[in-house]
């Protein structure tokens, strides 16, 4: 083994690196662009920082809200229903009169 041997392989192996390096870069750069982009695998703000307590309360207050909102929708059809049978109302007229009444004083609309 002689001298020009070990240049010209030390030369080559710095070749080698740069063009490595230049590839995990351009993966890594497009990964990272992919990643970004897509909704279903990043965290959005900052869910990854939160504790289990406050992902478990998060859970139950939205479990609760479908449920009042589930309740309201049902509670509607019932009165609608009740309407129509006695006061022999078609349906447009008694989602008219229902609409045309407001909550009663200090209860919020939403």
């Amino acid at each position: 083994m002689n001298t020009a041997d070990k240049t010209n392989g030390s030369e080559r192996g710095i070749g080698f690196q740069a063009v490595g390096f230049a590839v995990v870069g351009c993966a890594s750069a497009a990964i990272l662009q992919v990643w970004s982009e897509s909704g279903s695998w990043a965290y959005r703000g900052r869910k990854m920082f939160e504790t289990r307590e406050a992902i478990r309360k998060a859970a139950v207050e939205r479990a609760i809200e479908k449920a009042v909102q589930k309740a309201l929708k049902n509670e509607r059809r019932r009165i609608v229903a009740s309407w129509e049978q006695l006061r022999g109302l078609s349906r447009e007229e008694v989602e008219d009169r229902i609409s045309q009444v407001g909550p009663p004083p200090g209860v919020s609309a939403s």
